[in-house]
């Protein structure tokens, strides 16, 4: 666990146990004030327990999306070293057809202007296909890092929106 993580512990624990206390302090308000008869204390209670139902929600937006940030870079980092290893195997591939191509030269050249030919075709119909396959996996991580962000986004705006719901709730009277 590192200091950052131990740091932000403390005050997510001290919310959580004030919005407890903001919770029960609301109810207790709110049926005290229907015991009274007091309308304005029991609606007072009321408000306070519904403050602190948004605070808890807007928390669990915020603890939410960041899970999802941390998924989507995850996601996008392993997408990112299977390309470089698709990569890899497409220049090796390239580079072993390319030795083939120069030993084979070696031989009779009337045989060799044959299987040159063809040999260079299967070379670069396999890099070809190879490189596509680089370019439909960048692609496919590309769109899923797009996807990931965006639901990213669209959970921070309702972490924001629950946010600003519990900061128009007013707080308790003392």
């Amino acid at each position: 666990m590192t200091d950052h993580d131990r740091s932000t512990e403390r005050p997510a624990a001290k919310s959580v146990g004030r919005e407890v206390l903001d919770h029960l302090g609301g109810r207790i308000k709110e049926v005290s004030g229907a015991a009274l008869r007091d309308e304005s204390l029991r609606r007072e209670g009321e408000l306070q327990r519904r403050k602190a139902v948004a605070e808890r929600e807007a928390r669990a937006s915020a603890s939410q999306a960041a899970r999802t940030r941390e998924q989507a870079r995850v996601r996008v980092h392993g997408a990112e070293r299977a390309a470089q290893r698709v990569r890899r195997i497409a220049d090796e591939e390239a580079a072993a057809d390319r030795e083939r191509i120069e030993r084979d030269r070696a031989l009779d050249e009337t045989l060799l202007d044959i299987e040159r030919g063809q040999r260079e075709d299967q070379a670069d119909a396999r890099e070809a296909a190879l490189a596509g396959a680089i370019d439909r996996t960048e692609a496919l991580a590309a769109e899923e890092r797009r996807r990931d962000l965006e639901e990213a986004r669209r959970l921070e705006a309702a972490a924001l929106i629950a946010r600003r719901r519990a900061i128009t709730i007013p707080p308790r009277r003392r």
